[in-house]
């Protein structure tokens, strides 16, 4: 019954360390301390996130702030330095 029990907290943990580990493959664009900011981690599940890079853009000069208050969701940091980059400026309609 021991042994059991050591194999199934040993399968317990290496499924959480890979759970862990996808998590820290996930990226989105989000809002720290009013910047846009490029997320590691999931934003939906607290504690998992951290920031990864934050900009010095505030999400008050954005013409709609909306979607990255909400997050967006990107497929590595690349992609989420190409959302930021391509934020349309409240009074511009441009980047």
């Amino acid at each position: 019954r021991f042994m059991l029990l050591l194999v199934a907290l040993g399968l317990l943990w290496v499924a959480g360390a890979a759970a862990y580990s996808w998590t820290q493959r996930q990226y989105y664009v989000g809002e720290h301390d009013g910047h846009v900011t490029i997320f590691r981690g999931i934003k939906d599940v607290p504690g998992i996130s951290s920031v990864y890079l934050e900009s010095d853009l505030p999400v008050d000069d954005l013409l709609n702030p909306k979607p990255v208050k909400d997050g967006i969701t990107a497929d590595n940091p690349q992609k989420a330095q190409q959302i930021v980059a391509d934020l349309p400026l409240a009074g511009t309609g441009t980047p």
